[in-house]
This record gives structure tokens, C-alpha cells and sequence, in this order.
């Protein structure tokens, strides 16, 4: 019934200004259980085997939330087979390094692990996040803005300097170490080497300052902007310093290739766009 009230906009038929809105004054349900009811219950609507379990009350719902991350048309009956008798914190530990679609079988991948953060704030503090997170949501141009999403977001906003940043380069100066073998590929996080998939270091290679390696028996490298000044604050104006995707209007962005570096894309303006995270 959550999944029909958001798709008929219960909440336009009440006067509510939006469906976060409408459960919390009805159902007492936060911004993010709200969301995060809604994403499970898009799931599940694609996911029969899994919501028949659910209905029928052999899973409850926090072992459903982590199972949904994970599972689909090919994978949910092996998954279920497996959280067979586990407790929803031994689920949420097998789900833990997985992408969707992987199998139960399939090996843990360290950068796909989720980081648990919790924080203990005062009221104000507490409206001010919420605050944030609705603005961020709708500058998105979508109803739902998962976690991630929400922290890359906030996160690029105080990285970026504001705006009085300087179009010409890149937002941020990020070390990543990858393994000349396996390809493998560490994020510094204040002191702490976090593992990171290929699709970060292809996003940061993408619109970065390359600084080169930095051990001493290698000498040292200018470092270099990917895509000259010139063209990155021709593509920022082009876009009017906002997210090229129709409805968003985040401001923190990074300037991406059409065509793939790896595949030959260039520095053609034409081929260049400003995307946020979201």
C-alpha cells in the first residue's frame, strides 16, 4: 500500500506538499524510512519470489531491505535459500560487499562494502541535516536521494570552496593508490586507505589534477590538469555552472567525457558535459 500511495500522490490529494510529508505526518515514518520504504517496495514489486516470502511473514522487514540491495529475477531464489534461518544482521553481513545481481557465492569485493555512520545530534543540528538533504533532493530534480548520493553531494559542496571556486580546475585533489598488477585501487580518507572500485578511479581520471607518483626514488612530476583550464571553464559556463541534467540544479559538478577516455573520447568541447553525482 506504501509503494500505491507514492505512485497515485496520495499525499497532492490531501493537501501535503510531498509524499516525505504526507507519511510523516500520518504514519510518523522519518525522510529517510520514508524513502527507503519506498525503494524496497520498488523492489519487491519486481522481485515475486522475495514478496511472497515477506507476505507470508517468513522474512521481516530489515532482512527484506538488505536482501533487495542484492537480489534480482536471476539471483532471488539463491538468496532466499541462503537467509533461510539467518537473523537480519547476519543477512545484512552476507548482502555486505555485494552489488545487485551478484550471487550469494560470489566473492566479497572490499570497495563495495558498506561504512555504518552513526551520529548523535542536538535538534538543531539534526533539522539542519534534514534541511540540507531535502534541498540537495530537490536542486536533484527526483523524489529520492539515497545515502550516498546525499553524502557525495554535501560532501562536493564544502570540497568544492563554495562559490567562489575556480572554474579552470578540477573540485578536488584526491590521492588514490592503485596496484600496478591486480589494478586494485586505495582512497586516502584523512589517514585511512579506503578500497575503491574501478569506476571511481575512471571518474577521477576523468576530471582531475594528476600529481603522478609521489615516492622519492620516482622524482617528481608537475602536476597537470586531465582537461585544460580553458576547456573546463568553457563547458562550466556552457552548462551555466549547473548540472546539465534537465531539472537538477546542483552546483557541485565535474566536467565528464561523452566517449570513455578508454575508447578514445577526447577534449572536444562538444563532447564534454557537467554532471553531479546524483
Amino acid at each position: 500500500w506504501f509503494l500505491c500511495g507514492f505512485r497515485l500522490k496520495v499525499h497532492d490529494l490531501y493537501g501535503f506538499a510531498s509524499f516525505r510529508e504526507y507519511a510523516e505526518r500520518w504514519f510518523g515514518c522519518s525522510g529517510r524510512a520514508t524513502e527507503e520504504r519506498v525503494r524496497v517496495a520498488m523492489r519487491l514489486d519486481e522481485l515475486p519470489k522475495l514478496s511472497a516470502a515477506f507476505a507470508a511473514g517468513d522474512l521481516v522487514y530489515s532482512a527484506v531491505r538488505e536482501l533487495t540491495r542484492v537480489a534480482d529475477a536471476e539471483t532471488e531464489a539463491e538468496w532466499l535459500e541462503v537467509a533461510d534461518g539467518k537473523t537480519a544482521s547476519q543477512i545484512e553481513r552476507m548482502t555486505s560487499g555485494k552489488k545487485p545481481g551478484d550471487r550469494p557465492s560470489d566473492p566479497t569485493r572490499p570497495e563495495l562494502e558498506r561504512k555504518r555512520v552513526t551520529l548523535n545530534l542536538s535538534p538543531s543540528a539534526y533539522a539542519l541535516l534534514a534541511q540540507a538533504r531535502d534541498v540537495l533532493r530537490k536542486e536533484s530534480g527526483g523524489t529520492h536521494l539515497d545515502d550516498d548520493a546525499f553524502i557525495e553531494l554535501l560532501a562536493s559542496t564544502a570540497l568544492s570552496g563554495g562559490g567562489g571556486a575556480d572554474e579552470t580546475r578540477s573540485r578536488h585533489q584526491i590521492a588514490l593508490t592503485v596496484c600496478e598488477c591486480c589494478k586494485a585501487a586505495t582512497q586516502d580518507a584523512s589517514g585511512e586507505q579506503v578500497p575503491v572500485g574501478p569506476e571511481v578511479v575512471e571518474v577521477a581520471e576523468c576530471d582531475a589534477q594528476v600529481i603522478g607518483r609521489v615516492d622519492i626514488s620516482a622524482g617528481y612530476e608537475r602536476a597537470s590538469q586531465v582537461i585544460p583550464p580553458a576547456v573546463r571553464r568553457a563547458v562550466v559556463r556552457r552548462h551555466g555552472g549547473v548540472c546539465a541534467v534537465p531539472g537538477c540544479k546542483n552546483t557541485s559538478c565535474d566536467v565528464h567525457h561523452c566517449d570513455p577516455k578508454s575508447e578514445g573520447g577526447s577534449h572536444d568541447p562538444e563532447r564534454l558535459v557537467l554532471l553531479c553525482s546524483a
